[in-house]
């Protein structure tokens, strides 16, 4: 689990390679905040790319096999907004954005410099 305050295309590629797998990101499947779309619009840029390359979410990344899924929405409650938008997969560790044509995209989160 880690979370999202570097955007979504910076920290899961960190799960994925400190996981040794590779995560791959349905970008359609991101949740978008109210007036993304519309500012996306504006800027000519897929809303996705803002919601996977803007930081400060405030929100975490987490794995879970596909059998879990039930019982972590039944302990949820309703109480935690959920979105599946992905699966985990062997392949380069890291991860993998995948555009509306299942097509690999890159975009970039901010990446701390030491």
């Amino acid at each position: 689990m880690i979370d999202l305050s570097d955007g979504l295309a910076t920290d899961a590629g960190h799960l994925g390679r400190a996981s040794g797998c590779e995560l791959r990101i349905e970008l359609a499947s991101l949740p978008l905040a109210a007036g993304v779309a519309e500012l996306a619009q504006e800027l000519s840029v897929a809303a996705w790319e803002l919601a996977a390359g803007g930081g400060e979410d405030y929100e975490l990344c987490f794995c879970a096999p596909p059998r879990a899924r039930e019982a972590i929405e039944v302990a949820l409650g309703g109480e935690v907004a959920l979105t599946w938008v992905g699966e985990v997969a062997a392949g380069e560790p890291g991860v993998a954005l995948l555009g509306e044509e299942g097509e690999t995209v890159r975009i970039a989160g901010f990446e701390h410099r030491w």
